[in-house]
C-alpha cells in the first residue's frame, strides 16, 4: 500500500513539474517559498538545477524566504518551517520576495551538482550553508538529552526534547532512525511495542550500561 501511494505521489510530482516548465516557457514568473531547513534548501537547490537546465531567462524567478520571526500586534511569532505558518499569513509574507538573478540561480545549481557528486547520506545546514554530512551528524544532540533521562524512558519524549530544544529543522522520523541504529549497537533496549496506529517511537526504552 505504501509503495502504491509513493508511486502516485511521484507521478503527480512529475506532472506538476511539467506544468511549471510549460508555464515558464510561456513567460510566466515562478515564486519559490523556502526556509533555512535542510529539506527546503535541498528543494531550492534542486529546483535551481532544473531552471538552469531549462535555460529560464533572467527575471522570471522570485523567492520568498521564511523569516525567523514576525511581529503580530504586540506578539512575536517564531517560525522554524512553512508548516507552522497559517494559510492566511502566506499572502502577508509575499512582500518579502526577492528576484533571483540568473547568476545566483546558476551558482546554486552548480552547488547542487557538487552536493550530488559528494553523494553523502545526509545534508544539513551549517552556518547557513547546505553541506554534506555523515549520517550520525545529529547524534550528539540525541546523546546530550539521553544523559538527562532516567534508565527507562519514553522514546517519544526523548525525541520531542531534542526537536524542541535545538530547533534542528529535521523530522522526528530521521531521529527515530538514528535511535534504531543505537538499538542495533546495543546502547538501548526496547521494553515495549508501540500501538499499531502510532509511530514506532511510541515505546519505552532502557539504557544499556557497558560492563554491567
Amino acid at each position: 500500500m505504501g509503495g502504491d501511494a509513493a508511486c502516485t505521489l511521484y507521478r503527480q510530482a512529475l506532472e506538476n513539474l511539467e506544468t511549471v516548465k510549460q508555464r515558464l516557457e510561456q513567460g510566466e514568473p515562478v515564486r519559490v517559498w523556502y526556509s533555512r531547513q535542510p529539506d527546503d534548501l535541498c528543494g531550492l537547490y534542486w529546483f535551481a538545477a532544473q531552471l538552469s537546465r531549462w535555460a529560464v531567462p533572467a527575471g522570471q524567478v522570485w523567492a520568498v524566504k521564511l523569516p525567523e520571526w514576525v511581529q503580530q500586534g504586540g506578539t512575536v511569532v517564531e517560525y522554524t518551517g512553512w508548516g507552522e505558518v497559517e494559510p492566511g499569513a502566506w499572502g502577508r509574507l509575499v512582500p518579502l520576495q526577492a528576484r533571483l538573478p540568473k547568476a545566483l540561480v546558476e551558482g546554486i545549481a552548480a552547488r547542487w551538482q557538487q552536493l550530488q557528486q559528494e553523494n553523502a547520506p545526509l545534508r544539513a545546514v551549517v552556518n547557513g550553508r547546505l553541506c554534506s554530512v555523515p549520517e550520525d551528524f545529529y547524534d550528539p544532540f540525541l546523546l546530550r538529552e539521553l544523559d538527562k533521562l532516567t534508565d527507562e524512558f519514553l522514546e517519544a519524549e526523548w525525541i520531542g526534547r531534542v526537536l524542541g530544544r535545538y530547533q534542528l529543522g529535521i523530522s522526528d522520523g530521521w531521529l527515530a532512525l538514528r535511535v534504531e541504529e543505537m538499538i542495533r549497537q546495543g546502547m538501548l533496549v526496547p521494553l515495549s511495542q508501540p500501538p499499531q496506529d502510532r509511530p514506532s517511537y511510541h515505546r519505552m526504552l532502557k539504557k544499556q550500561h557497558p560492563g554491567l
